[in-house]
């Protein structure tokens, strides 16, 4: 296996974890549980969308967008975090 597959492959995974985590977190932000609620529903929705997003991440790899598309989900559910709240 080539290792630019490898690398691409781990990027989709890191940007994935941090997508689900920045929505995860906005989403959660937004509903204001407490601490020990947040961080456990945090945790099972970012462990939930990790596979589908890492498919999209990484099966784009030949369009070159998928890790782009991570990128932007993951900054815009910070952004949004600190303007909105």
């Amino acid at each position: 296996m080539p290792w630019h597959r490898v690398l691409w492959l781990l990027c989709a995974g890191c940007l994935a974890w941090s997508a689900a985590l920045s929505w995860a977190d906005l989403l959660t932000a937004a509903s204001r549980l407490n601490p020990a609620q947040g961080a456990m529903a945090i945790t099972a929705f970012a462990t939930a969308f990790i596979p589908a997003l890492i498919v999209i991440g990484y099966g784009a790899r030949m369009h070159k967008w998928g890790l782009w598309f991570l990128v932007l989900l993951s900054i815009s559910g910070i952004v949004i975090k600190n303007l909105a709240l």
